[in-house]
């Protein structure tokens, strides 16, 4: 009687597994967008709290144990430029989020994303 079943073919095991190989890589990576946001909004907040600082040096943390002291101007220029590099790698994971989408949806056979409208670009650049 198990010989009347159809067994799936070698080429839907692979799907298969494709499918959800991608959807684990994107599950992972919204997780380390949520771990990146927090890293982003805790730059912000140390940004606020040293520019609103009257002090001519400041302690940072660098680490777990790590305290340097620097000047104001420098900490706020080192702070900048981690938030900056934090919201770059936001911006590439986004991406690399969307086109781990794109891929799981046509194993599937739905419509991809282009499809759908979102890798619209717009007319001017002013934004």
């Amino acid at each position: 009687m198990e010989r009347d079943k159809p067994a799936l073919e070698e080429t839907d095991h692979a799907k298969l597994v494709r499918m959800q190989f991608l959807a684990h890589r994107v599950a992972d990576q919204k997780r380390a967008l949520v771990e990146l946001d927090e890293r982003r909004q805790k730059m912000r907040e140390a940004e606020r709290i040293t520019s609103r600082s009257k002090e001519k040096k400041t302690y940072v943390c660098m680490g777990d144990s790590l305290f340097i002291q620097c000047p104001t101007p420098v900490m706020m220029a080192i702070l900048k430029d981690d938030r900056k590099t934090i919201e770059k790698t936001i911006e590439d994971t986004r991406q690399y989020i969307k086109e781990q989408v794109d891929d799981l949806l046509k194993l599937e056979g739905r419509a991809d994303l282009s499809t759908r409208g979102f890798n619209l670009k717009p007319i001017n650049e002013e934004a």
